[in-house]
Parts: C-alpha cells; structure tokens; sequence
C-alpha cells in the first residue's frame, strides 16, 4: 500500500488503526511498538514515503482519561491546538457528542471529524454536519466515498459536505489493495470537478500542510 500510495505522490502518510473500538483495538503502547519495527522495514525496502503514527479514536469515555492524561494519539497542530481523528459510530450520534467536542476545545484539543459522509444521521440530514463545525470539529472526508465505493449515499452526502465548504481534509483511509485501496488521486479528480482546483488542492495539501507544520506536545 505504501508503495502505491508513493506512486500517487503522497509523501507523509499517517497510519491511523482504531483505538477504543473492538474487535480492532490494540493498547496504544502495543501500536507503538509495532509501527516503530514497520517503520524499520520501510526504510530497509527504500520507500521514500514518510509514515507516522496516530489513531482514529472511537468515541466514548476513554477520550476524556486520554485528553486528561495528554494521551490522544496527536496527528499535527491546528492553529497551536493538538489535533486527533475522532470516529463515530455509523448508525447513530452518540448522545452528547457535540458537549464532548466543546469540552475538547475547551481544552485546546482539536477532533478531527473521520468520514462524516458514512455516518447514517449525516446522510440523512446533511444540515447536521454544522454543529460538529459550529463546536470546533475539523471535518474529514474520504476520497472513495467520492468515487462511489461506498454507494450513492455516500457519495452525495460527500458531495454536499464540499460544494457547502465545510471539509477540510481528503483522506485516502486505505485498509488494504483489494476492496479498500489507496485512491488519493482518484478522489482529488472528483472533488476538482465538484470544487475546483485550488479548493481540492487545500484539502490535499494545503491544510495538511498546516496541521504538519507543527509537532505534537
């Protein structure tokens, strides 16, 4: 994967395995050792891509021990603040969601919204995106949604997302070369279309540009 995702130009990319979700939850010691031998057999087979390591936290009440204890997997700084990839579950918003992120920014913590376009409630009611916006959540969307992986629901709801301005990341989400690929690029061609080119290109690079810029605390 990593050598298809160099292929399609990316240059840093973020390794993001669930945390706080089972059945795929591993202690977060338990990831750190394992991306740092990864990391090792990337530079032994000469890949140029830098990787790094964060996690897309499932929400729930270990967010609130993490963010207490400077715990949460850090994927760069957003205006000065620590940001981390926030996921809900696809089904339904959490009651209290939307107090958690205020909470967090509260704290200076900054969530990263992971593939709003997915989640069942956004689908249906798009509008409801503006909250999460409105508490201080970054939105995050994912370049296969725009290519219709994921269906027609998806897509739309991502399309509305864009053309609103209201996303200010496109991500690859890869999990694997078959079903769920890298498409970085295919995606950014969707989104040149819906938004133009410099708009797509902010979300590609321009803003991750930004969240990189600095290091986490």
């Amino acid at each position: 994967m990593l050598e298809t995702s160099q292929r399609e130009g990316i240059g840093i990319q973020w390794l993001t395995p669930h945390l706080g979700r089972p059945p795929f939850d591993l202690p977060w010691p338990d990831l750190q050792q394992r991306f740092r031998a990864f990391r090792q057999q990337v530079v032994q087979h000469g890949l140029a891509i830098e990787i790094r390591l964060a996690a897309e936290v499932h929400i729930g009440p270990h967010i609130l021990t993490l963010a207490r204890q400077n715990a949460l997997p850090c994927c760069g700084q957003w205006e000065g603040e620590p940001a981390f990839l926030l996921e809900l579950p696809f089904e339904r918003i959490p009651h209290g969601t939307i107090n958690l992120i205020h909470w967090l920014t509260r704290q200076g913590i900054r969530p990263i919204l992971a593939h709003p376009e997915r989640l069942r409630p956004l689908q249906t009611d798009p509008g409801r995106l503006e909250a999460f916006i409105e508490a201080g959540c970054l939105i995050q969307v994912t370049a296969a949604s725009l290519t219709g992986i994921f269906g027609a629901h998806t897509y739309e709801a991502a399309r509305i997302f864009l053309q609103a301005g209201q996303v200010h990341f496109l991500a690859s989400d890869c999990h694997n070369l078959q079903r769920r690929p890298p498409g970085l690029r295919h995606g950014l061609a969707v989104a040149t279309d819906l938004i133009g080119e410099t708009a797509a290109r902010r979300l590609v690079s321009d803003n991750p540009a930004r969240l990189l810029s600095s290091v986490c605390a």
